[in-house]
């Protein structure tokens, strides 16, 4: 997920990782020292993930089948 500057990555086996962007370079580096909005897009990220589980859990997302004609 990205917001502002902020960018936070979740990895398949569980690991999230922070980074920083620079403005007008674009560059992406590694922030170790989290501040407000790093923990605020890592809880955000964590809540989408949790929610589409738990939806998909309880069968309330489906996605449309569309008929195949032949």
């Amino acid at each position: 997920m990205h917001r502002d500057r902020h960018q936070v990555v979740f990895g398949l086996n569980t690991s999230i990782e922070h980074g920083s962007v620079e403005p007008g370079s674009g560059t992406i580096s590694r922030q170790l020292e989290l501040d407000a909005g790093a923990l605020k897009i890592s809880s955000d990220g964590i809540a989408l993930f949790q929610v589409a589980d738990e939806l998909d859990n309880a069968r309330r997302f489906n996605q449309p089948t569309v008929p195949t004609v032949r």
